[in-house]
């Protein structure tokens, strides 16, 4: 068996291709889980361009609780937050404020 790494094949993850394809894959695992979101963003916060999924009103109505999911792909490697609470959480803060990576 040949292992091949993605680069040796001219795949570059850091792409506008490689991006969109991760984030209709990450959009399609939290709808399949959790239904429908109120709102899907592309975001720039201090930490980078990050995929906002909002799960607001409706959702709070029917769990108890409000949740904004965050995803960015960068270098080969996925980062992830979940923000659930029971009163609508300020995510712009959250990421320019507690968020912070190094590229």
């Amino acid at each position: 068996e040949k292992v091949e790494l993605a680069e040796d094949l001219g795949i570059d993850f850091n792409s506008q291709e490689m991006q969109n394809e991760f984030n209709e894959m990450f959009i399609s695992t939290f709808t399949s889980e959790f239904g429908e979101p109120e709102s899907i963003s592309d975001s720039s916060f201090n930490s980078g361009n990050w995929r906002w999924i909002h799960y607001g009103d409706s959702y709070y109505a029917q769990n108890g609780m409000y949740v904004d999911i965050l995803t960015r792909f960068y270098n080969k490697t996925m980062y992830s937050i979940m923000l659930a609470c029971d009163s609508p959480c300020d995510v712009n803060a959250f990421m320019n404020e507690c968020i912070i990576t190094t590229d």
